[in-house]
């Protein structure tokens, strides 16, 4: 909702027709800020979950005050809270293919999927993976990412992996045959080939159902996920990828992994598995502690007191009175703000009084 054309319009489409064009020009210039018809603060709070983050600079040069919350680790506690007591979790067969893939969609922030499963062709057969052909309402052989450098020059996908139909509903829950049939989740995140650093409910569904993972993400997500308490694989396998910031490269590195996995010896592998799960256990445990449930509200707390400290200090009432201007210059719309111009312009002469002291 950033930019001008995303924002033009949204004055009418609240308001209705018949206003005075000044005020559709002031309401669109707010952007979100018009969210709150009534804003005597000349900041405004902006919650978010995303970090090292060009949007994030965006709006804090037009006066927003960032609150991180990682909001979908408060999702993914709720979603996938029957995994804590899964029986058909806790009983975990010996897998019979070593990874499980979700590429349903490919289009948008989601294409370096296609030059994934691409790159892993050689190793498809040891994949369970869910692909569809059509995303958005294109055909994968017609795509033409925007990074040219995940273009695949290939027609062939659907031969390796099939042709699933699955609605994004699916993100809410998480499939126990799946997790049976494999050893390892490779974790396709919404963004990859982006500097923000921002992990969603794809990451925590694996860490909930206990299973090991291989995290597809922008480079530091492995680290970010460390610095909420869980553990990674760096002593079994080579997560070095997680530092790797050109994002061909990062996959390159991904999928060299996965190959090097896939060629071990059948005791090797199996050794591999049960070493990895014992971290997969942990991070279960974890995932469900009042530890993990404790860090995430305290950091939402901390970081929504130092937002209100920051705002309330910006209690000049700027844009109310840019809005009146508009007002007195239109008498015939007095009606519209009397019943609480009043009592604005009342706080605002409460929190001068308090700024002074």
């Amino acid at each position: 909702m950033y930019s001008v054309d995303q924002i033009q319009g949204l004055w009418d489409k609240t308001a209705g027709p018949g206003w005075p064009a000044g005020f559709a020009e002031f309401w669109d210039s707010r952007n979100l800020r018009s969210a709150c018809e009534v804003n005597i603060y000349d900041q405004c709070l902006l919650l978010h979950s995303e970090q090292r983050s060009i949007n994030l600079q965006q709006y804090q040069a037009a006066g927003f005050v960032p609150v991180y919350v990682w909001s979908h680790g408060f999702i993914a506690r709720d979603w996938y809270r029957y995994a804590k007591v899964d029986p058909l979790l806790t009983h975990r067969p010996n897998p019979t293919l070593d990874f499980n893939i979700y590429a349903r969609a490919w289009t948008g922030s989601r294409e370096y999927r296609l030059r994934l499963l691409a790159m892993i062709t050689d190793i498809s057969h040891h994949c369970r993976v869910t692909f569809s052909s059509q995303d958005s309402g294109l055909h994968y052989q017609k795509y033409r990412p925007v990074n040219k450098k995940f273009d695949i020059n290939r027609t062939d996908l659907v031969n390796f992996y099939g042709d699933s139909e699955i609605t994004s509903n699916s993100s809410a829950t998480y499939n126990v045959q799946h997790y049976q049939q494999c050893a390892i989740d490779v974790v396709t995140e919404t963004l990859f080939d982006d500097d923000r650093l921002h992990l969603t409910e794809k990451i925590l569904r694996p860490i909930a159902c206990g299973k090991p993972f291989i995290l597809v993400g922008t480079w530091g997500s492995l680290a970010y996920l460390r610095s909420y308490g869980f553990q990674t694989f760096g002593a079994l396998i080579d997560e070095s990828y997680d530092t790797v910031q050109d994002p061909v490269r990062r996959l390159q590195a991904i999928a060299r992994v996965m190959r090097n996995i896939a060629r071990m010896q059948t005791v090797q592998r199996l050794k591999l598995y049960q070493a990895m799960q014992t971290v997969a256990d942990y991070n279960q445990q974890h995932f469900f502690s009042d530890m993990f449930a404790a860090q995430l509200n305290t950091e939402y707390l901390a970081n929504m007191q130092a937002g209100l400290r920051t705002v309330k200090e910006s209690g000049h009432g700027t844009e109310w009175h840019q809005e009146m201007a508009l007002y007195d210059q239109h008498p015939e719309l007095h009606s519209e703000i009397l019943d609480v111009r009043h009592a604005v312009e009342n706080q605002l002469h409460r929190l001068s009084l308090a700024n002074i002291k």
